[in-house]
C-alpha cells in the first residue's frame, strides 16, 4: 500500500464531486436506516425492562441498565470535502492513494467503525 499512497493522479473536479455526492447519499441512507433500527432495539429493550418491573413475583434488580451504541454519521466529512471542491477554482486536482480511497472508493479511515456500528443496524432494518 505504501506505493499506492505515494502515487498521485490528476482527476477532474466534476468526477471527484460525482463520486463524493454518490457516496454521501449512500452513507446518509445507511445512517437513516441505522437510526431507525437503533430506536426499535432501544424500545424493545425498554419494553422488556418495563415488563420485568411489572411482573408479579420477580425479584427486582438493584440497577437497571443497558448499553446500546448509537449510530454515528460522518455526513460532515463528505460535506466539508464537497464544499471545498465546489469553492475551488481549479478544474483538476492531484490526489494520492489515501485520498482516492476515501473520496472515490468511500474507504475513509473511520469506515470500519461505521460498518461495525451503523451498517449492522441498517442490515437488520433492511431484513
Amino acid at each position: 500500500m505504501r506505493f499506492v499512497n505515494n502515487f498521485t493522479i490528476t482527476v477532474k473536479k466534476e468526477d471527484l464531486l460525482k463520486a463524493l455526492v454518490i457516496n454521501r447519499a449512500q452513507h446518509a441512507e445507511t445512517y437513516i436506516l441505522g437510526v431507525k433500527q437503533y430506536k426499535l432495539e432501544c424500545l424493545e429493550i425498554l419494553q422488556q425492562r418495563i415488563d420485568t418491573i411489572n411482573a408479579d413475583g420477580v425479584k427486582l434488580q438493584a440497577f437497571l441498565c443497558f448499553s446500546v451504541v448509537a449510530p454515528k454519521s460522518y455526513i460532515t466529512e463528505y460535506d466539508t470535502v464537497i464544499g471545498m471542491l465546489e469553492m475551488a477554482t481549479e478544474d483538476e486536482f492531484t490526489i494520492d492513494g489515501s485520498t482516492y480511497r476515501a473520496w472515490v472508493k468511500d474507504e475513509w479511515e473511520w469506515k470500519d467503525a461505521f460498518e461495525t456500528n451503523t451498517v449492522g443496524y441498517a442490515i437488520k432494518a433492511r431484513v
